[in-house]
This record gives structure tokens, sequence and C-alpha cells, in this order.
């Protein structure tokens, strides 16, 4: 019996730990990924297409007005420490991410860097995780297509595990691929907007 149990809690602790697959994805056209390992992957890109009868001064206002990139601190107390008489150390550590900033306007397109967050809607505390990316946007005729790619992600703050700035995203829930999905929506409708007005 010792030996049967001994067996099944590291197999019960171990499947904790797997992660499954986000099944929001599915609502979302449009996105692409690279492999990671097995059926997990990265998001690679992720495009809407729309209409729009506005030229490409227009686009290019709407985007510089809606789309912004900008540094963000990103922080956490893995240093911190309990001395040998009880008192407790909170050392904490930030990095200072900085903004790309990067722009370019061509005849039909304009690329530009972007930064959005969200909230982790898997936490019982608010946790604010922010995502970077690049936004292409292209106008043909009256089609205008929204690419975004390098999108990344970091927590800013991690408390006692060391924070270690933006990576990919996966597609695994604890990622949360479908919840920045939205927040890209989110930029890209800003835009949309703007140019409905």
């Amino acid at each position: 019996m010792k030996k049967v149990l001994f067996l099944v809690c590291p197999m019960v602790l171990l499947s904790g730990c797997a992660q499954k697959i986000d099944p929001n994805l599915s609502a979302f056209n449009g996105v692409t990924y690279t492999d990671y390992s097995n059926e997990y992957k990265y998001l690679n890109t992720y495009t809407i297409n729309g209409n729009t009868n506005k030229s490409m001064d227009d686009i290019n206002v709407c985007t510089l007005q809606n789309i912004r990139d900008r540094d963000v601190v990103l922080s956490d107390s893995a240093d911190s420490f309990v001395g040998k008489t009880g008192n407790y150390y909170n050392l904490n550590s930030s990095m200072k991410s900085n903004k790309n900033g990067r722009q370019y306007i061509g005849d039909n397109v304009i690329v530009i860097d972007g930064l959005t967050h969200y909230q982790n809607p898997q936490s019982f505390i608010p946790i604010t995780n922010y995502v970077r990316y690049t936004l292409s946007i292209r106008k043909n005729d009256n089609n205008i297509s929204y690419l975004f790619n390098n999108i990344t992600q970091a927590q800013a703050e991690t408390g006692s595990i060391p924070n270690n700035g933006f990576n990919p995203v996966g597609n695994w829930e604890g990622a949360n691929p479908s919840v920045i999905l939205k927040a890209l929506t989110a930029e890209a409708q800003k835009v949309t907007n703007c140019l409905a007005n």
C-alpha cells in the first residue's frame, strides 16, 4: 500500500502542473503560431481585417493618436529574506523596460510599436500584465488590415519570483493568450473608432 501511495502522490502533483491549451483561442480568426513544445505554441501574428474609405493620411493620424509605446517598470522582491533574528528584510528590485518607439510610414502602410496592459483574470489580487507588440496597418483599396506581431508580455510585479521581463505568449491557459488577443483587438478598435469620426 505504501508503494502505491508513493507512486500515486507524485503523479497527482505532476498532473496538477500540466497546462491546458486555452479553449477560448478558437473564438479568434487570423492567429498564427510558432512551435514551442508538442501541442504548446507561441503566438506569432494576429490579423484583423476591415474596411475603410479613409485616406492613408487619416489612418496615419488615427494610428499615431491611439497607439503608444512607453517605458514601464517591472519589479520583484526575490532577494528579500528573513534574518536569523526573525526580522524580514524586504529587498525590492526593479528594472525599467524602455520603449522601442519605432515607427515607419509608407505609401500604404504604417508600422508602429505599441504597449497595452490587462489585469490577470487568474489572480485573486489585481496583477497587471503589460503586452508589447508591433502593429502594421495596411490599406489596399477600401480594405484595411491590422497585423500584430512581436507579441510579448511581462508581469509588472512578480513578488518573490525574479521578474525576467518580456517573454513570448504561449497558447496555454496560464499565459492568458485569449485575454491578450482581446486587448490587441481593443487596440485596433481604437484606430477603427477614430477613423469612423
